[in-house]
């Protein structure tokens, strides 16, 4: 198996200014990282919400993601 700092990409994705001299093992955790800050934003807002047909969506989605995150 070849190893992923071998490869062109790696050594492409660590040379593009883009990537603010992060390297691409860095980049690919950010996406996990967002899916756990979702659940605390959706909390935050349902707790700020009066609506309560709102507040009931906010609650069902929130079981959602975290089903989803557990999977």
């Amino acid at each position: 198996m070849v190893e992923l700092r071998d490869t062109t990409l790696f050594q492409w994705c660590n040379q593009d200014e883009r990537c603010h001299r992060l390297q691409l093992t860095d980049l690919l955790i950010s996406p996990m990282q967002h899916c756990t800050k979702v659940p605390l934003l959706l909390n935050n807002i349902r707790r700020y919400t009066m609506d309560p047909n709102e507040q009931q969506q906010l609650t069902e989605s929130l079981d959602k993601l975290e089903r989803s995150i557990c999977e």
